[in-house]
């Protein structure tokens, strides 16, 4: 199948070495990276979809930098076709497509550490220890999440946007990061991303309570 192709307008992380990034070996078995690729972060978060219930392949480190402190983060939207479907396995492939296409285009993984399902379901994606690939020239110290859909085209579901608060808390309380530096994608960079629809809906979330 070929791989869908965000249009969120991401691109790859600065500094990232260049040349396309090879995937490494096909594996059957849990590796280490499944749950955190030399972070010393160990199990996902409880609540977390593992990287393991969808991923193929690990990222490639060669193609990243380190994240160093986190200090902020950035939700996204993934600009393809709108997309509906509760299905956990549904929200599961769409995620290796996005990985697919995004290694495709020579990045180290899929850009985003975060992604949430319409379903409110969240997924563990890039490892928290590399930095993303989500918004040019601001990946540094920056923590992308992502909502699954293109919210040009669709409205927020309620699952969704819940999670997306609670995710958000998290976050804030987990690294400390200031209300203020809670960014959506176009806050950033000349983008439509994250949508009409979730960046209403991200007003809201950050005019509310987060602690």
């Amino acid at each position: 199948m070929t791989p869908m192709r965000p249009t969120g307008g991401m691109t790859a992380s600065t500094g990232a070495a260049g040349g396309a990034a090879r995937e490494p070996e096909f594996v059957s078995h849990k590796p280490a990276w499944l749950d955190g690729w030399k972070s010393g972060q160990g199990q996902p978060m409880a609540g977390i979809e593992p990287r393991r219930s969808w991923a193929k392949y690990g990222p490639n480190p060669r193609n990243a930098n380190v994240m160093g402190s986190i200090t902020r983060m950035t939700v996204h939207h993934d600009g393809m076709n709108a997309f509906t479907s509760t299905d956990r396995s549904s929200a599961a492939e769409r995620i290796e497509n996005i990985r697919s296409a995004h290694v495709g285009q020579g990045w180290a993984d899929i850009g985003y550490h975060y992604i949430i399902d319409p379903a409110g379901r969240v997924w563990e994606g890039r490892p928290t220890s590399l930095q993303g690939a989500h918004v040019r020239d601001n990946n540094p110290g920056n923590l992308g999440i992502m909502v699954m859909g293109n919210y040009n085209k669709q409205a927020v579901t309620g699952p969704s946007q819940s999670a997306l608060r609670a995710t958000i808390a998290t976050m804030m309380r987990q690294y400390r990061i200031e209300r203020s530096r809670v960014y959506t994608h176009q806050e950033l960079v000349a983008t439509e991303c994250p949508g009409m629809s979730l960046q209403r809906a991200m007003v809201s979330i950050r005019a509310g309570a987060l602690a």
